[in-house]
């Protein structure tokens, strides 16, 4: 049988990690603008097209979208592209699906 050696994760590596998705967010609103009007247009674009092809029934809220952009990057993971920016993403985007979680869209 294979001993697999367990290790304790640093809580200092974890907040260095979270700084770094709060930079990124900061920068990316820097560089697209504001995310939450850009979740709530992608939200609304989405639900149109599913609504529109009988595969859903009601609007998807931001929280919706946003945990589908996060399994965007856990797809990703599960395909073998495991590098650092992949999860920091992943985690951005479940951190605006909390965040968005009693939110109804926003453009």
């Amino acid at each position: 049988m294979k001993t697999v050696k367990k290790e304790v994760v640093n809580p200092s590596k974890l907040a260095e990690l979270f700084n770094e998705a709060l930079e990124i967010v900061e920068n990316r609103h820097n560089f697209y603008g504001d995310f939450q009007k850009s979740l709530g247009t992608i939200s609304e674009f989405w639900s149109t097209f599913l609504i529109s092809r009988g595969l859903l029934t009601k609007n998807l809220t931001n929280s919706d979208t946003a945990t589908m952009l996060s399994l965007f990057k856990v797809a990703r993971t599960a395909n073998g592209f495991q590098d650092k920016d992949t999860f920091v993403d992943a985690c951005n985007y479940f951190m605006q699906a909390y965040l968005n979680k009693d939110v109804q869209t926003v453009t």
